[in-house]
Parts: C-alpha cells; sequence; structure tokens
C-alpha cells in the first residue's frame, strides 16, 4: 500500500537535473510514519519520566542521569562533531574508543551515519542538499526531516562526501558492524540497570528517566540544526524582555512582582539588551511618565521625531531633566540587591551578556566564525534600540488616541509588532499600572503573553489591572470617540 504523503508540486527543473542545487523547492514529502510513531512514544515517555524525576527517583539517580547527559554531549560535540566530522584534532585509540562509547550514549543514529550528514550539511548548507535545510522552517530543520524521506539531493549528493578517512576507522566500523548491541547497550541498557542494581532504584524510575536524558540529548543536538540558525532573531526578542517585561512593567511601573530567581532572568537578559544599566532607564521612565513631553521628560517627543527617537542620546541633558530627575522617587530601586549588583558589576554584567556570551556561544557550538557571530551579534542588539527608541518616538507621534485625546502618546500597531507589545502607548499613559500595558492584550502584546505564562508557574504574582468601569468611564471623558 502506498504511504500518505503530502503533495506538493515539484519543480520541473529539479526532476530534470539532480545535481542543480535549489534552496527551498517545492517537494513531496514523504512521511515515515515508524519513525513518527517513535519519536511519539519516545517523547510521552520523557514526559513521564520528567514526572517521575520531580517526584519520585532517588537523588543518586538524578547524579547518574547528570553523568549520562554529560557523556552523550561529549559523544556528540567533541566526539562525531569535532574530532571524526571536522577532523580539528586526533585521538589516541583509547580516546577514540570512549568516545565511540559516549557517542552509542547519545544514540543519534551511528557515527559513520551523523557524520555524513553533517559533513553534507557544512557542503550543503542550508539547501536542499543539506539533509537538515533550515530554509524549510525551523521545525523541518529540528526534528521534521527525520521524520520524512530525505530529498533526492541529499541522497545524490550524500555519495559525492568524502569517507574514506572514517571507513577505514577500526572503532566506528565496530560501532557501525554492531549497532544494535553497543547503541542498545550504552543507550538504554547499562543507563537504566545502573540505577537498579547499585541503589535499588525501581525500574520505572531508571527507565523513563533516561529515557528523558536520551530526549534531552537529541533536541541539544537539533538546536544547532534549528536554533542555531535563528539565534539572533531568539536573543533580540529574550533581551526586549529584559526591557519591556523587567525594566518597564516590572522595576518601573510596579505592575506586578517577581521572584528573586525570576527577577535575576530578568535582570540578565535587561543587561542582553543593554540600554544603559536598569537603575537609570528606570528613573528616565519614570520622570518621562511624570513630565511626559516636556522639557522635563528626557525623549520629548515635543522636539520632534528625531530628537525623541536617538536625538536625546546625542545632547546633554536638558537642566530640567537633571532637576526633577532628583525628585523621582527611586527608593524601591535603590534597594533591589538584583538591579543593585547590575549597577555595581556593570561593565561586567553587562559585557557578558550584550557582547561576549552572545559572540562565544555561536562559535563554540555550532563553529561561526568570529566574524559573523560578532557582527550579527551587533545586529540584534542595534534591532532591539530601536524597536525601543520606536516606543518613544512614534508612539508618541503616529497613531490614535482612543483614550485621551489630549496627551501625545498614541495607540501604534506597528509599535506594538517591534517592540513585543508596548506600541499601545495611549492606553499604557492613562494606565500604567496595568500589567498589560494595552486594554485588550491582543495577539501583539507577547510581554503581555510571557507575563501570564510565567504568573501561572508562580514566578510572577499581584498582576495590577485596570477595571473595566474605570476604563469605560476614560474613555467616554477624555477619549477620541472617533478613533475606537
Amino acid at each position: 500500500m502506498a504511504p500518505l504523503v503530502k503533495t506538493l508540486q515539484i519543480s520541473t527543473k529539479e526532476i530534470q537535473d539532480p545535481d542543480v542545487i535549489t534552496k527551498c523547492a517545492p517537494r513531496t514529502y514523504d512521511i515515515v510514519y515508524l519513525r513518527v510513531v517513535q519519536y511519539t512514544v519516545l517523547h510521552i515517555f520523557a514526559a513521564y519520566g520528567l514526572y517521575l524525576g520531580i517526584t519520585e527517583v532517588k537523588w543518586r539517580t538524578v547524579i547518574s542521569f547528570c553523568i549520562f547527559l554529560l557523556a552523550s554531549i561529549v559523544g556528540i560535540t567533541v566526539a562525531a562533531h569535532r574530532l571524526w566530522s571536522h577532523k580539528a584534532f586526533k585521538a589516541t585509540m583509547p580516546l577514540q574508543v570512549a568516545l565511540m562509547l559516549c557517542n552509542s550514549i547519545a544514540f543519534q543514529s551511528t557515527a559513520i551515519d551523523w557524520i555524513r550528514d553533517h559533513r553534507l550539511h557544512h557542503k550543503h548548507s542550508d539547501t536542499d542538499a543539506d539533509p537538515y535545510n533550515a530554509s524549510r522552517g525551523f521545525f523541518f530543520s529540528h526534528i521534521g526531516w527525520l521524520l520524512v524521506r530525505k530529498h533526492p539531493l541529499v541522497l545524490n549528493k550524500g555519495k559525492t562526501v568524502d569517507m574514506s578517512d572514517i571507513y577505514n576507522n577500526p572503532v566506528l566500523k565496530f560501532q557501525q558492524k554492531h549497532a544494535v548491541v553497543v547503541i542498545g547497550l550504552c543507550c538504554y541498557v547499562i543507563p537504566t540497570i545502573i540505577p537498579m542494581y547499585f541503589w535499588n532504584e525501581t525500574f520505572s524510575n531508571a527507565f523513563f528517566t533516561n529515557v528523558l536524558r536520551h530526549v534531552i540529548g537529541l533536541h541539544l543536538a537539533f538546536s544547532v540544526n534549528s536554533f542555531a540558525h535563528l539565534w539572533d532573531y531568539v536573543t533580540t526578542h529574550l533581551s526586549a524582555f529584559g526591557v519591556t517585561v523587567g525594566a518597564h512593567r516590572l522595576w518601573a511601573h510596579k505592575a506586578y512582582k517577581a521572584t528573586l530567581p525570576m527577577q535575576v532572568v530578568l535582570m540578565l537578559l535587561n543587561s542582553l539588551a543593554f540600554q544603559s544599566t536598569a537603575f537609570e532607564w528606570i528613573r528616565d521612565h519614570r520622570l518621562h511618565h511624570k513630565y511626559s513631553d516636556t522639557d522635563a521628560d528626557p525623549y520629548n517627543a515635543s522636539r520632534g521625531f528625531f530628537f525623541s527617537h536617538i536625538g536625546w542620546l546625542l545632547v546633554r541633558k536638558h537642566p530640567l531633566v537633571l532637576k526633577k530627575g532628583k525628585t523621582i522617587d527611586m527608593s524601591d530601586i535603590y534597594n533591589n540587591p538584583v538591579l543593585k549588583f547590575q549597577q555595581k558589576y556593570a561593565i561586567i554584567v553587562i559585557g557578558l551578556c550584550c557582547y561576549i556570551l552572545p559572540t562565544l556561544i555561536p562559535m563554540y557550538f555550532w563553529s561561526e566564525t568570529l566574524t559573523n557571530s560578532f557582527f550579527t551579534n551587533i545586529l540584534r542588539h542595534v534591532i532591539t534600540l530601536h524597536a525601543t527608541f520606536s516606543v518613544n518616538s512614534v508612539a508618541h507621534l503616529f497613531g490614535t488616541k482612543p483614550y485621551d485625546k489630549n496627551i501625545k502618546p498614541v495607540q501604534s500597531l506597528f509599535v506594538s509588532f517591534a517592540s513585543n507589545g508596548e506600541g499601545y502607548h495611549n492606553y499604557h499613559h492613562v494606565f500604567p499600572y496595568d500589567y498589560r500595558a494595552a486594554e485588550f492584550g491582543g495577539w501583539l502584546n507577547i510581554s503581555k503573553a510571557v507575563i501570564d505564562i510565567l504568573a501561572k508557574f508562580g514566578l510572577v504574582y499581584d498582576l495590577k489591572m485596570a477595571s473595566e468601569s474605570v476604563i469605560t468611564a476614560r474613555i467616554e471623558r477624555t477619549g477620541d470617540l472617533n478613533a475606537l
């Protein structure tokens, strides 16, 4: 019986000439249902393993879990990737045997298959000859490529990859020949038996937490294929949350409260954004709300688009900004131990979070060049800066005023899109204490969604909102009814 497939039109050029390397040509996805079932069951078992790991397993089993996870990571990153795929160093025979065993613990196919696909990935990166072509989207590059039959170009070009060094490696030949036994023992049998034999762990606890370990290892490796290509996109949003969720809604407006660990995370994300220290950002923002669009407002929109967007950072502050800034109550911020730490060690914390780590991580985990990693990180930083700047400029000049027609701040969907939900600015200036920074939240208000999720896990609490009756009364009193 023919397999059910998702059929799309195939490029004529692709059919006629298998040597033409396309980037993301329309294709037929021939789903391998056995693998779909395999990975589904694996993830169900892993979810149960997570439950057992939280509720029942012994602490020794947790340590065993960590040791085997670390060994599996080494088996991929040190062995299959750097030693064998890229020949970045050489290893003695005993060490290669140890690394092969670690690679078997990881179980991401045999090392020979893994290496061939990886060399092909580097040779034809993000094209249809790349097994995990990121041009086909996050899901495909993360795990989808394993659930369908390989593209014809992958099969065709895979035969051209030089694998002579690997096929002649006795350690890898042994693993390939005895794959079922070696990988079965290393990945499942031994990691399950050790907790049962040495500290009387139950079979269920030992087996299902080991499956969890395997699945985590798989997704860590898959993330290099998917997340690595989205690294700057993800860090852009994370840094934005450090401003919108952290500096703005939590600390500047006290619209909700957060646990100490959550505050530490938000401080690090705020440092990733690097828009001065949180101390200075919060003081300027509170001043902006108190004296909005006057000479005591640091980014006074009455002085025009350029000044409110970035010009205010290029000149010395107006005397009124300096004078009124001293009157702003900052006692809660000055007494916050997390923000005091950032202020005291600003150069180190912000330097590491904004520039050093975002540059080193791509270099270390997926062998990005220094130039590519550094300059794309600069781009990420600049994009985040301008997204925030747009709230001060665009959202004070171009839009509607349904809540208060007498003030400059406006509602701007463009700014909401660019800044993770900060563009409902007419509402925000009328109800600055509302954690939503908008009446309806909306699909563009990602920051609200993040806060809601954190609240469900108890990481944030005491979320403040303006009541419906208060909002309605304000609209009737000062709103531009034509804007509704």
